[in-house]
């Protein structure tokens, strides 16, 4: 049997050597791969189990069927599961999946226009799949319209427009842009002739989201999770409270060195990695207390300058800030923490 944490990695290595992108590796850990091995952990093993895997799909679907997930988040842990029972198996990441996981999906001959409109508009990759998902579900809308594209006029792009704005209120304009490049198209290949000028759509800007703050209780109770289940708890929490506190970014707190802090004006003094600005930021006492806490009873011996190590030898600075932005979900809430602490870091 092989453990789930070997399995993830195994899983994550193959994707890099196949192209896949550190950034995209680093979102995979995060949202998928590192929640299936914290299921097999809190069912009590870490080995990899097919029943575990199958059960945390089902428990996804059942999320995905009330609402609570999209179906791409859902579909996620789907593929992750497949890949990971492929590599237990053979050894071998299994990559020949290909999930037709699209919920708009118009005739093949439909299809193949919307393939030859997105490659006139010379837009990257990335671009082209955003403008494919608005084409796909235009041609969905028009299949049950009309039974082929001579028939298409003005008006099934006006009606169209507040059909979709009904699941994307705050995409319009990717929508409007999706649709004029179809429209061009249709125009210049003579496969239709559509007059409508989209340009007096106005899409309504989007509404500012505001997170509402995590409370006292909320913060006792993250630090009473590390406190029992971390290998360096002052450390951990020394981190959660200095990112409460200040506000620094996951980078700006690994690479805090000591001579960072002003101990007597109670304040910290750095150049944010991202930016490069100086800034200043005071620090509360129960801040300050929790970072000496760590420094003089935790840390491990070590010439490194940097406030916090590994937890494991070689004790030197943290060098991702992958062990700092795992993602967790506080008990009673929905939205998600921003910084947590992996005791593997």
């Amino acid at each position: 049997m092989l453990k789930i944490q070997d399995a993830v990695e195994g899983v994550l290595f193959a994707m890099r050597l196949r192209g896949c992108t550190e950034g995209t590796l680093q979102h995979n850990r995060w949202s998928v791969y590192n929640p299936i091995i914290n299921y097999h952990r809190e069912n009590g093993t870490d080995y990899c189990s097919d029943e575990l895997l199958e059960s945390l799909c089902k428990k996804h679907e059942v999320r995905y069927s009330q609402g609570k997930v999209s179906r791409k988040y859902y579909r996620s842990f789907v593929t992750a599961a497949f890949r990971i029972r492929s590599y237990v198996n053979t050894g071998e990441v299994d990559f020949s999946i290909v999930k037709d996981s699209k919920v708009y999906k118009p005739r093949a001959e439909y299809q193949k226009l919307i393939d030859a409109a997105l490659r006139e508009t010379g837009a990257s990759q990335n671009h082209q799949y955003k403008l494919s998902v608005i084409m796909r579900q235009f041609f969905c809308f028009f299949e049950e319209r009309h039974k082929s594209v001579a028939e298409m006029a003005d008006r099934d792009f006006i009606d169209f427009i507040p059909e979709v704005a009904k699941k994307n209120p705050n995409n319009m304009n990717c929508v409007l842009r999706s649709l004029r490049c179809l429209i061009q198209y249709l125009n210049e290949h003579h496969l239709a002739k559509i007059n409508v000028d989209l340009r007096v759509f106005r899409p309504k800007a989007p509404p500012h989201r505001l997170i509402a703050p995590f409370t006292q209780d909320d913060i006792k109770a993250m630090l009473g999770v590390i406190k029992n289940n971390s290998q360096m708890p002052k450390r951990d929490a020394a981190i959660i409270l200095l990112a409460f506190n200040s506000g620094l970014r996951c980078a700006d707190i690994r690479n805090l060195q000591l001579h960072n802090i002003n101990w007597k004006k109670e304040e910290i003094r750095i150049a944010q990695k991202k930016t490069g600005i100086s800034l200043s930021a005071p620090l509360n006492g129960k801040t300050l207390n929790a970072i000496a806490s760590y420094i003089l009873e935790e840390r491990p011996q070590s010439e490194d300058t940097y406030i916090y190590l590994r937890a494991f030898p070689p004790y030197e600075a943290i060098k991702s800030t992958s062990p700092l932005s795992l993602k967790c979900f506080h008990p009673l809430r929905s939205d998600r923490i921003s910084l947590c602490v992996s005791s593997a870091g």
